[in-house]
């Protein structure tokens, strides 16, 4: 009789609305928690994808992008005009130019990677440049040493002094006299290679020229003369006509009584006596 009791009371819960109302929404709520992990797992799954290919596109760039190689030596020296040919290598086909390009043209390289440029350097200072290569977006460069010559630096200051000559003969202020003593220890440094002591002395020696020492004193601050030259010519002569020793053209070329050349001029004229 209970059995039966509560299959009856069972049946007429089913026939109330209520019942599938409560029903319909359970089973709603359910399935948006289903619905949400499931969309959950998707998005996830998702950025991780996009994530790995953002990575692997990352990875391709700094791949295509990587520095180029450039094989350059350290340092150049310039030629007597103060040129030099830069050459190196790199990849081939890759431009390369001095810095962003605004001093020369730039050159490309050849199948082989090898290039060349060419440069003037500006004064008779060390100066540090940058060699820059690229390619297909690619790019490296490396910073060099430009010196200058021996010989540019001598024709440098040759010019510094040829134009302080020609500034005094041409200054209206500066005494006649002292512009003929300045002609007259300038013919005297480049006919007869004496030392600046030498030059004074003949100019202001009762019996050489005779100036004044104000005179003399001018020419020799304003007059155009490679020192270290006219030492060198000197010891040549000394060893060509008279079969000196090397320490007795040192101490011809340095002594009181003889050329007056200071020892940094006769070292120099030592040194370079085989050359």
């Amino acid at each position: 009789m209970g059995r039966r009791s509560s299959n009856v009371t069972q049946k007429s819960l089913y026939k109330k609305w209520w019942f599938w109302i409560i029903a319909v929404l359970i089973i709603g709520v359910f399935g948006n928690f289903a619905s949400s992990d499931e969309d959950n797992a998707d998005t996830k799954k998702s950025d991780d994808q996009k994530t790995e290919v953002s990575t692997k596109t990352t990875e391709t760039k700094k791949e295509d992008k990587a520095d180029l190689v450039v094989e350059i030596a350290d340092s150049f020296e310039t030629d007597s005009s103060g040129n030099v040919i830069i050459t190196g290598k790199t990849e081939p086909k890759a431009k390369v130019q001095i810095g962003f390009g605004v001093l020369n043209d730039p050159a490309e390289a050849d199948d082989s990677g090898n290039f060349s440029l060419t440069y003037t350097l500006p004064s008779a200072k060390d100066k540090k440049i940058n060699i820059f290569a690229s390619l297909d977006g690619s790019t490296g460069s490396k910073d060099i040493i430009i010196k200058p010559s021996a010989e540019f630096t001598a024709s440098i200051e040759n010019s510094k002094n040829d134009t302080n000559t020609d500034n005094a003969n041409n200054d209206s202020s500066v005494p006649t006299e002292y512009k003929s003593a300045l002609r007259k220890a300038e013919n005297y440094s480049n006919r007869m290679k004496m030392s600046k002591a030498g030059i004074y002395d003949q100019l202001t020696s009762e019996y050489g020229e005779k100036f004044p020492p104000e005179a003399a004193q001018y020419a020799i601050d304003n007059m155009k003369a490679d020192w270290n030259a006219n030492a060198l010519a000197k010891a040549k002569s000394y060893q060509e006509s008279m079969d000196m020793s090397i320490e007795s053209i040192r101490d011809q070329l340095t002594s009181e009584y003889g050329e007056r050349f200071t020892p940094e001029e006769a070292e120099y004229a030592i040194q370079n006596l085989g050359q």
